[in-house]
């Protein structure tokens, strides 16, 4: 009789957690195996496939502009915003085009996803870029809102191998892509680095507009420093990724900014953090 009862008094519960275990999928097997600040399981074996790919794909970039600035009707922008709560390693993934001109939406994907690819400087694209690709392959089936470029928000040429996320999407997706990241990527084997050189440089960007070229130790230029608002001096950092040229990356990004960062990944970022919002409700009423 006292088993019955206390089968009676359980069975909500157990009903709960297995309606809870088909809503988060994989959710504690995925926090234990990876981890945004976990990357020791990156064993040098997998570091070296990833260079190895990541090699490959360098051959194949093109900085080469595919299209002319005048010809650009629609502009993309890419960006991923994580659960506040890392370890669950579950992301919202939104794609957004807009008007080049007006810089109206006309189009916004966003979907949540679970990250099963921990994070190691240097190999994002292998994090980000399969969530970025899925986005782009069902924008790519609506031809009357396809863009013709790409913002990403990461690097472009500006990376220690040459191929960072943005670089990584316009191969893979055969794509025009522009990198844009808020912070400079600092590269030993480069000699880039936020040294007092690079704070001097910032200070003179006294205006929006101005600007300054990242230059590696061997002369190659790889990026750019612009300052992109009224508001402030700090720069972002634009480099190409696929199918563009460095100077018709700095036109497009400085002719899509209203604010520091570029409309097209403004709006892509506060609309994944907004999905986000709204699905955990619990983690962002504070």
């Amino acid at each position: 009789m006292h088993k019955t009862v206390l089968v009676r008094l359980l069975s909500p519960c157990i009903n709960w957690l297995k309606v809870y275990a088909q809503k988060t999928p994989n959710v504690m097997s995925s926090a234990s195996i990876s981890s945004a600040s976990n990357t020791s399981i990156l064993t040098e074996d997998q570091l070296f496939i990833w260079k190895t790919e990541q090699s490959k794909l360098q051959k194949q970039i093109d900085y080469k502009d595919d299209i002319n600035l005048c010809d650009i009707s629609r502009v993309a922008g890419l960006d991923i915003s994580m659960h506040k709560d890392q370890s669950l390693n579950i992301v919202c993934v939104t794609l957004v085009v807009l008007d080049f001109q007006t810089l109206e939406v006309l189009y916004e994907d966003s979907v949540l996803e679970e990250l099963t690819i921990p994070y190691k400087a240097g190999f994002l694209g292998f994090r980000e870029v399969p969530l970025f690709q899925k986005r782009v392959k069902k924008l790519q089936k609506l031809p009357n809102l396809m863009a013709q470029i790409f913002l990403v928000d990461g690097n472009g040429q500006l990376h220690v191998r040459r191929c960072g996320s943005a670089t990584h999407l316009g191969i893979v997706c055969d794509i025009p892509t522009i990198g844009v990241a808020k912070n400079l990527q600092c590269i030993e084997e480069d000699e880039i680095s936020r040294d007092e050189e690079h704070k001097r440089k910032i200070n003179q960007l006294d205006e929006p507009g101005k600007q300054f070229p990242i230059i590696s130790g061997k002369g190659e230029t790889i990026g750019m420093a612009v300052r992109t608002s009224i508001d402030g001096k700090n720069p972002v950092y634009i480099s190409p990724g696929n199918k563009c040229s460095l100077e018709t990356a700095v036109d497009i990004v400085t002719k899509c900014s209203r604010f520091r960062i570029p409309e097209p990944i403004r709006q892509a970022d506060m609309r994944s953090r907004e999905l986000l919002r709204k699905s955990y409700p619990g983690w962002y009423d504070n």
